[in-house]
């Protein structure tokens, strides 16, 4: 459990779904657009997916957390995409009944610790991008597979995806994973598949 959910009574975030609109997304389909106006934010109850602004990489979110929250709360455009790297299963809520939802449950405290902690963790990306492609590379790996457990092995990234999404070269992606692959980190390159996450983990820490 993590994100808002694990913030809130678990009647809380079903309560939340029971008064949204289920929607489902395939992969690579945007969630969310930048630059819209929208009056509704979602919750994911499964899958991963990213955020983009202006194409770049910024965040990653998965099960059990919001998108959306801010540009629905104060009416302001969105400020980045959201986009599925899976099958998503979102629900849909516009920001009047989720701020009476707030509001009945007293968990406006959860969603502030929750809004503070979606700052650190983008922050914490962005600092990554000084870093060699690598070392950028396994960091993006060890992020994905943690929202959704070691089970889940396979990176729903491609090398490209990759390349555009941090702004490198395609060619210094492969490199990059290549590389991993060789050390035993990776054992398969497209899709990329996970060896030894703890390893990853130790390289990046």
């Amino acid at each position: 459990m993590r994100g808002f959910r694990a913030l809130v009574p678990t009647e809380v975030w079903y309560e939340l779904l029971e008064t949204a609109r289920r929607r489902d997304f395939k992969a690579n389909e945007p969630l969310l657009r930048e630059g819209a106006r929208g009056s509704f934010l979602l919750a994911l109850q499964e899958g991963r997916v990213a955020v983009l602004k202006s194409e770049r990489l910024v965040a990653l979110r998965g099960p059990g957390e919001l998108v959306g929250e801010m540009a629905a709360l104060d009416g302001s455009p969105r400020s980045a995409a959201v986009v599925a790297l899976e099958p998503c299963v979102a629900y849909e809520i516009a920001a009047d009944p989720f701020q009476r939802l707030l509001a009945r449950h007293h968990a406006g405290n959860a969603l502030s610790t929750y809004l503070a902690g979606k700052v650190r963790q983008s922050a914490g990306l962005a600092t990554t991008r000084a870093e060699p492609p690598l070392w950028r590379t396994a960091d993006l790996i060890v992020r994905v597979v943690d929202l959704a457990g070691p089970d889940h092995d396979v990176v729903p990234m491609s090398q490209s995806w990759i390349a555009g999404a941090f702004g490198l070269s395609r060619n210094a992606i492969g490199k990059a994973v290549h590389e991993l692959y060789e050390r035993g980190f990776l054992s398969d390159t497209n899709p990329i598949r996970v060896a030894d996450l703890e390893g990853l983990r130790h390289l990046v820490t």
